[in-house]
């Protein structure tokens, strides 16, 4: 992979889960690292979630080949985050695919 490609930074966020005050356990994502990344294609679309239609929008990360990242991460990209669908390896040990779908707050 060109190095020119990689234009765009993108930070994986990892999910913790810390103890509140009463003992039990909250869900947080807290940032891991940073990554060049091309952004190859994205798509929009609707969804329909109980009888509420819902934009679905989802963008491909190609990153250079990191062992680290795995699909329980969330991208941040634009101040925007995404949850990671699948990870594909299209070259052995050299780029990562990334196929995201954006959360929608």
């Amino acid at each position: 992979m060109r190095a020119g490609l990689l234009k765009h930074t993108i930070e994986f966020w990892t999910k913790t889960n810390t103890r509140d005050e009463y003992s039990g356990f909250t869900e947080e994502f807290v940032k891991s690292f940073s990554r060049k990344a091309q952004i190859k294609s994205s798509t929009g679309g609707e969804t329909l979630i109980a009888d509420q239609v819902f934009p679905v929008y989802t963008k491909d990360f190609v990153v250079r080949y990191k062992s680290e990242i795995v699909e329980t991460m969330r991208i941040k990209y634009n101040d925007e985050f995404y949850n990671i669908l699948s990870i594909e390896e299209p070259k052995f040990r050299r780029t990562l695919v990334i196929k995201c779908i954006k959360i929608v707050q």
